[in-house]
């Protein structure tokens, strides 16, 4: 199989910089890791020598021998201590690349909405203004109370399957690494990586955190980040088109046959989204507990004039996720206040159809599925306020269980206890005199009894006697 530094050439710009793919240190293909400058992050297999500056001086070369710098390419003035050089993404033009990508696959991503910017706390809640008192304030995320309720039964089995079917696949990678496989891809080496990094944990007796965060690797390289990430893609892209910053032509290809199904259901349904109500957060404070979530749309249904709440879903199927789903939109259905562009301060919500909201289903591996689908907001809503009760209830149950107290047990008591448990441990039926004796003081009917029960349990049964 063809080195990094081979299928990947290091290259000297005009400022006489030398750029190598850097070591492998995150969960990326290696056509994607970027370029650095740096020959102490370089990949290994360029074999880097440098001088005592610390430069670059030769390197394994596309041909697998070693390329050595001329003296009469630029240099940089080495009398001005320079910093590290940073491992940097790289255009094809060779200019740093600042755009948004995700975090595996590297789909390019559209800048992240500046009106959803907002802080999260340590447990990915929003911290936005309180509306009473404007000081930042976190608040439950709808979709966390959305998930209370969900039956989650078949959901996780699902999990379940495309992990361990991740884990074969890694295990195969590394069989094919082992046994020097010509057709070994950069992808079968990552895995392998991981999987021989899942046996040094479970080895190891490693936290339980560290065992999921190892399978949770696998089931990423294996195609698991694949499908999120295109998922997010698709949605992020769309929620360009229909911010009016971006025409279909001007997406991402990739992202043009979601486009062009999504525009074809909103005809069909004769929707439009409103650009200034796309990716907004809003507050639901109706309940007992304030709730603030991130809706996706809010459609004008163009023959009547009305607003209705939208909401655009990616994945392969809904049959798991008809309850979550519905609470998730109530508590932006029924939302009292939607945050400002500039996330200062709380706005009143726009005045929705409180009957129904939109579904606009574009699963993200035939877009041509696509559909709009009505759910009932009042039905969602029902499920919100039980989720909010379960939730609550969860938090206060350690405190209303626990408590109470056992009375305490007296002397004659704890002998009493102690003569049954003896009976109990006995194990030849010349014990139990010796029992009795030495439990008189406390010796009454209820133990005569369960000695008894006791004394049967160590005779043999005639059964037995005959068999031996």
């Amino acid at each position: 199989m063809l080195s990094i530094a081979v299928q990947y050439p290091a290259r000297t710009d005009d400022n006489g910089v030398t750029w190598f793919r850097p070591q492998y240190s995150g969960k990326t293909p290696p056509m994607l890791w970027g370029w650095t400058a740096s020959p102490n992050q370089a990949h290994p297999a360029y074999d880097v020598q440098v001088n005592d500056d610390g430069k670059p001086i030769a390197w394994i070369g596309a041909d697998g021998s070693f390329v050595v710098k001329t003296s009469g390419e630029p240099e940089t003035d080495s009398s001005t201590p320079t910093k590290e050089e940073p491992t940097v993404e790289m255009t094809d033009e060779g200019e740093a690349d600042t755009r948004r990508y995700s975090e595996y696959m590297r789909y390019p991503l559209p800048p992240f909405p500046e009106q959803v910017n907002v802080d999260l706390d340590r447990w990915k809640r929003y911290k936005v203004p309180s509306p009473t008192t404007g000081k930042l304030t976190s608040f439950p995320r709808a979709t966390t109370i959305a998930g209370v309720l969900d039956d989650g039964y078949n959901l996780e089995r699902w999990k379940q399957r495309t992990k361990v079917e991740a884990v074969i696949k890694a295990k195969v990678a590394l069989d094919k690494v082992e046994d020097g496989n010509e057709q070994t891809t950069e992808l079968d080496l990552l895995l392998a990586d991981a999987y021989r990094k899942l046996l040094h944990e479970f080895a190891e007796g490693t936290k339980v955190t560290d065992i999921n965060k190892a399978i949770d690797l696998i089931d990423d390289l294996a195609g698991g980040a694949e499908a999120r990430e295109l998922g997010g893609f698709v949605h992020d892209w769309l929620g360009e088109l229909d911010m009016g910053k971006a025409l279909i032509h001007q997406l991402p290809e990739m992202a043009q046959p979601y486009a062009a199904a999504y525009q074809k259901v909103l005809l069909g349904a004769g929707l439009v989204a409103v650009p200034q109500y796309v990716e907004r957060l809003v507050l639901n404070d109706q309940g007992e507990e304030t709730v603030c979530g991130r809706l996706d749309r809010i459609y004008r249904v163009v023959e009547t004039g009305e607003l209705v709440l939208g909401d655009l879903k990616t994945s392969e199927k809904m049959d798991f996720s008809y309850l979550e789903w519905a609470v998730q939109f109530a508590v932006y259905g029924y939302s009292t206040k939607m945050l400002s562009y500039d996330r200062k301060l709380w706005e009143p919500m726009p005045k929705l159809n409180d009957d129904y909201c939109v579904v606009v289903w574009m699963p993200r591996t035939s877009p041509e599925k696509a559909a709009v689908i009505p759910f009932d907001l009042y039905q969602g809503g029902v499920g919100m306020i039980e989720s909010i009760k379960v939730r609550q209830l969860r938090n206060e149950i350690p405190k209303k269980v626990l408590g109470h107290t056992t009375p305490t047990p007296s002397k004659e008591t704890l002998r009493w206890l102690q003569a049954r448990q003896a009976l109990q441990a006995m194990t030849e039926a010349s014990q139990a005199n010796a029992i009795i004796n030495d439990f008189e003081d406390v010796w009454d009917s209820a133990l005569d009894e369960f000695g008894a029960t006791c004394f049967e349990l160590l005779t043999p049964s005639p059964t037995s006697d005959s068999e031996e």
